[in-house]
């Protein structure tokens, strides 16, 4: 399956090309702007996979949470090229794409973690922020995405944690073979840029914070929007370029 990921939702700007089992990846560094960039990312993913945009069954693209003008940009650019060419679109949403690449760091460093609360700087001193299952191959989401200050997580805290904890003591997971329905206590982190505010967080969060710096980092890049985009079409729900979207969570614009 050929699939092209975007994501423009932060200051970096990412593209990867997925032809059959390879994926062809490229990134820049911030320094330019996404407009100017993007499309040269794309065309150089294309050459070195040796595709043309006709070719593609997919094009998959971060639709936010994130920056106004990189969301905006990452939209534009997918609806020209899929309309263009009548190439079904894929939105995920960039909270997720923070849960799927924390499952990759879960995995390398053999974690068991059942739930994350995947966060994003927000800027203006605030997050976005929801829960996650990543149980899972593809981590479902449990709750609502919201935009609030860190100080500001206790006020919502306790209902997402009942929220999670509901959540994956009565939904039964497939791992591997096994299929996994209860779990009495539940493992739960909070993964992404949430936690450079570790200092402001208040109970139960601050419980929820691991001494592992590997998640401190994590943000959105096109390489983990794949497994998603994957899922999203086998299960049918890829939409036509027109009805494309971005999800700003607030209505006044920060970047």
């Amino acid at each position: 399956m050929n699939i092209l990921a975007l994501d423009t939702s932060s200051r970096h700007c990412s593209v990867c090309l997925q032809r059959e089992s390879h994926q062809f990846i490229r990134r820049d560094d911030g320094s330019v702007s996404h407009s100017r960039h993007l499309l040269a990312l794309i065309q150089q993913s294309l050459d070195e996979a040796e595709l043309c945009l006709e070719q593609l069954d997919a094009i998959a693209v971060v639709k936010g949470p994130g920056s106004f003008t990189g969301l905006r940009i990452g939209i534009a650019v997918t609806q020209g090229l899929a309309f263009a060419q009548q190439i079904p679109v894929i939105a995920v949403s960039s909270l997720a794409v923070v849960a799927a690449h924390s499952q990759q760091v879960f995995a390398q460093q053999a974690l068991a973690v059942d739930a994350v609360l995947a966060t994003m700087d927000a800027r203006m001193s605030e997050l976005y922020c929801s829960w996650y299952d990543v149980r899972g191959s593809v981590p479902p989401i449990i709750s609502r995405e919201w935009v609030l200050k860190p100080s500001e997580l206790h006020r919502v805290g306790e209902l997402h944690y009942q929220e999670a904890s509901g959540f994956l003591v009565n939904t039964p997971v497939e791992l591997g073979s096994q299929l996994v329905s209860t779990l009495e206590s539940p493992t739960l982190l909070i993964v992404g840029e949430g936690l450079c505010y570790g200092d402001q967080l208040s109970l139960p969060f601050s419980d929820w914070m691991s001494s592992t710096d590997d998640l401190s980092i994590i943000v959105p890049d096109a390489s983990h929007v794949l497994p998603l985009a994957e899922h999203a079409l086998a299960e049918r729900q890829s939409i036509e370029a027109e009805q494309l979207m971005p999800s700003y969570l607030r209505d006044n614009v920060t970047s």
